[in-house]
């Protein structure tokens, strides 16, 4: 009989505590708004994938899917009115976004070519390497402690196409 109210009591203690998490968890994602669109090469017009966006002044960022599609999700406490793409190829740009009509938007990249001055290889001793990144620990560690973000990945599927969004 104690068995029965004890597995009865757990059972209950598990819904309720379900109820209440499905509840909070669910107020939580409605606060959010979502900026989408798609980013292009100005002069061929081609998609661009992997091009970083992040919003300005918080660590709120995606990479573009193989389509060139993104999918930003900003808390309405971040009041930043631009997002800022950047990829290696490109010059980085800056665009105004409309709280209004987040989505569709569509965004170019200017291509950026750069040329590299020649590189010399030399081999140097594996201990000399060690001994000179010792002696660069202070300099390249801050005494103060760092908050780090966390990652993760969101998958829609339309029709027999999948994209996939990321958010840092």
């Amino acid at each position: 009989m104690k068995k029965y109210h004890l597995l009865t009591g757990s059972f209950f203690l598990t819904l309720l505590l379900w109820l209440f998490t499905s509840a909070a968890y669910s107020q939580a994602h409605e606060e959010y708004y979502t900026i989408s669109g798609v980013v292009k090469d100005q002069k061929t017009k081609k998609v661009l994938e992997n091009v970083n966006i992040s919003l300005n002044g918080y660590n709120t960022g995606t990479v573009t899917n193989k389509e060139g599609v993104f999918s930003l999700k900003i808390l309405p406490g971040q009041n930043s009115r631009t997002i800022e793409l950047s990829h290696l190829r490109y010059i980085s740009s800056q665009i105004e976004i409309n709280r209004e009509d987040p989505s569709g938007i569509e965004c170019y990249l200017i291509p950026n070519s750069i040329i590299l001055d020649a590189i010399t290889a030399s081999p140097v001793h594996a201990h000399k390497i060690v001994i000179q990144a010792m002696d660069k620990i202070e300099q390249n560690y801050p005494d103060f402690p760092i908050m780090l973000t966390g990652f993760y990945r969101e998958t829609v599927q339309k029709g027999k196409n999948t994209s996939v969004f990321r958010r840092r």
